[in-house]
């Protein structure tokens, strides 16, 4: 009998918690309170500008484009006072190294696949009794009777989602040009520090030194 060989799936990034999902429409004069907490944002664009603070940046939000907040990044929204924009906010947690590539990150429309955000958004509305533009929502309940397996899609496109946007930003003709292969993984980190090693044997160096400087 033939054995087969059975690949276990690579986790690049799991999200491991939805927290809110919001679909907002605010007028042109739209201000919200600043917030920070220790899950990751999503905040797209879908309609118009919107000027985002991230930090201590001010960021003018294109329509289509997205952007992320990292966890305890102190951030807020206002429109630009022209346009009643339409957003999209997603926020979740996740605890996978690689979900560091979006910090202080801002998408292109061309670079973002927008039709997994409207699945989040539609398997969300059939999941959970989310208010209509309700800025200060601290907790979706859940509908009496949810569509079966909604948060596990919500998780799942979100997923696809990031990931799809990675590979938009990194991805060339010969291969990806920041996530490197398994053997390049495996053997580039211990090449780096071992350069640095070398290059500075006339200082004292600490392993957080090390570390930061081969990346």
């Amino acid at each position: 009998m033939k054995k087969y060989f059975l690949h276990k799936p690579e986790n690049l990034l799991i999200v491991d918690r939805i927290v809110t999902v919001h679909d907002f429409e605010f007028d042109k004069n739209f201000v919200s309170e600043g917030e920070y907490h220790d899950f990751w944002e999503l905040v797209h664009a879908e309609k118009g500008n919107i000027v985002c603070t991230a930090g201590d940046r001010k960021i003018l939000l294109h329509q289509g484009e997205t952007i992320f907040h990292k966890p305890n990044e102190y951030h807020a929204l206002r429109a630009d006072g022209k346009t009643a924009p339409n957003v999209i906010i997603v926020s979740f947690g996740c605890k996978s190294d690689a979900v560091r590539f979006f910090e202080n990150r801002i998408i292109p429309s061309e670079k973002f696949n927008a039709r997994y955000l409207y699945a989040i958004l539609q398997e969300a509305k059939k999941t959970f009794d989310i208010p209509y533009s309700d800025p200060a929502l601290k907790k979706m309940e859940l509908l009496p009777f949810p569509t079966l397996g909604g948060r596990q899609l919500i998780k799942n496109y979100l997923e696809i989602l990031l990931v799809d946007a990675m590979r938009a930003l990194t991805e060339t003709e010969n291969g990806n040009s920041v996530f490197l292969s398994k053997e390049e993984f495996e053997s580039k980190p211990v090449k780096d520090m071992l350069k640095i090693m070398r290059d500075k044997t006339d200082e004292r160096l600490s392993a957080d030194e090390i570390c930061a400087a081969a990346g």
